[in-house]
């Protein structure tokens, strides 16, 4: 079972020497762990201090837009970064230019953008109250039906995801339901059946 552990921890943490040793600190890495996902345990308090520390010496803008980004997901484009939190381009470059300074988020070529690590993303959406990360989501998927460049059907189980997250269930279902069918005319039935259960 140790090898999965290892294997668990080197996912969470990304190779972090300080994520290792503070959640290994934190005793969250034993047997028990290999059977469950390090994922859902909470972060050990000094990792979490680290991180708001970073993301305290950002301005308010930079850190707002840090927020949208954090519910979007781990990678994330201009265009939808732009549509779910409104900015005219100007600011929105200045504020992902000062990210991108301080090592909060990186370039993916030219348009796409994600965190340094997830752990960053993690906070700054555990940090948000319960009503902000539901009308994010629901804007996230505002801005992904905007989308004209990309079917639907190809962002339905992101559609259905943000959904959820934004309390609008029928909604959800219907694109859980649609992501299914898409799974399925691909030939992907393993991930048809997540998306329908």
């Amino acid at each position: 079972e140790q090898p999965h552990v290892i294997e668990l921890l080197q996912h969470e943490t990304e190779g972090n020497a300080l994520f290792v040793v503070e959640m290994a600190r934190a005793e969250r890495i034993g047997p028990q762990e290999a059977k469950s996902n390090l994922g859902v345990k909470r972060l050990p308090s000094t990792v979490k201090a680290v991180i708001r520390a970073r993301l305290a010496i950002l301005s308010e803008s930079a850190f707002e837009l840090a927020c949208f980004a954090a519910v979007i997901g781990r990678e994330f484009t201009f265009d939808i970064l732009q549509r779910v939190s409104g900015k005219d381009e100007d600011k929105l470059v200045r504020d992902l230019d000062e990210l991108w300074q301080r090592r909060i988020v990186s370039e993916q070529g030219t348009e796409g953008y994600d965190f340094t690590h997830d752990k960053l993303r993690e906070v700054v959406y555990t940090d948000l109250s319960a009503a902000r990360r539901r009308m994010l989501h629901h804007r996230v998927a505002q801005a992904l039906q905007a989308q004209v460049r990309v079917p639907q059907s190809e962002v339905a189980a992101l559609l259905a995801y943000h959904f959820e997250y934004a309390g609008e269930k029928d909604k959800a279902f219907e694109y859980w339901l649609n992501a299914g069918d898409h799974a399925l005319q691909r030939y992907a039935p393993q991930q048809a059946i997540q998306q329908f259960e």
